[in-house]
């Protein structure tokens, strides 16, 4: 099992800028062959060092993980998130 973890801070990290990006990545669920959970947070603590949204997804295998890499859905997320951060960070794992 693969667990892919990334967070970003927002250009607006208001509560209203947050819940569209929530939602944009929530768009995902259910869309792409392989993806077995998508989860969304929404940072509420305000210390410098954290980030304002995160994504947690969970795939089988590393071949699973590959093709949400490359699936149409994951790029236009990939695209929007791009537009919508300043900052993002990222840890794959396997459990």
């Amino acid at each position: 099992m693969i667990r892919h973890i990334i967070m970003w801070r927002l250009v607006d990290a208001s509560d209203q800028g947050k819940r569209e990006a929530k939602k944009v990545l929530e768009g995902m669920r259910g869309k792409i062959p392989g993806m077995l959970s998508l989860e969304v947070g929404l940072n509420y603590n305000p210390k410098e060092i954290a980030y304002d949204i995160s994504l947690m997804t969970t795939h089988a295998s590393a071949a699973d993980q590959d093709i949400y890499q490359a699936h149409p859905e994951h790029l236009k997320i990939k695209a929007y998130m791009s537009g919508a951060a300043v900052a993002r960070a990222m840890v794959d794992y396997k459990f």
